[in-house]
């Protein structure tokens, strides 16, 4: 069982993440913004993390570090290729276009 997490303060991706975990045993835990997920204490295998949270006016290079002691993996989850890149850069495992 994967347990998976999005921090996005737009809930539209969690249908593409879904869809990329169809053959899995999983949960997947949606966050509005990075506050509701550190509030949570959970931990997660897999983190989507967007890149700008305008529900906590911060953006996901800012929070990376915090987000990857609660995640096995970190995938930037954008709808701005340039700005998943940065956050793979920074340290996300992988890069993952917001469709």
């Amino acid at each position: 069982m994967l347990f998976i997490a999005l921090i996005d303060d737009k809930k539209y991706g969690m249908d593409q993440i879904e869809e990329l975990y169809t053959n899995e045993e999983h949960t997947l835990k949606y966050f509005s913004s990075f506050r509701e997920f550190s509030e949570s204490g959970e931990k997660f295998d897999v983190v989507y993390l967007d890149y700008y949270l305008e529900n906590d006016g911060t953006t996901g290079d800012q929070i990376l570090s915090e987000v990857k002691l609660r995640a096995k993996k970190v995938v930037a989850f954008s709808s701005v290729p340039r700005c998943g890149r940065l956050l793979k850069e920074l340290g996300a495992d992988e890069a993952l276009v917001k469709e």
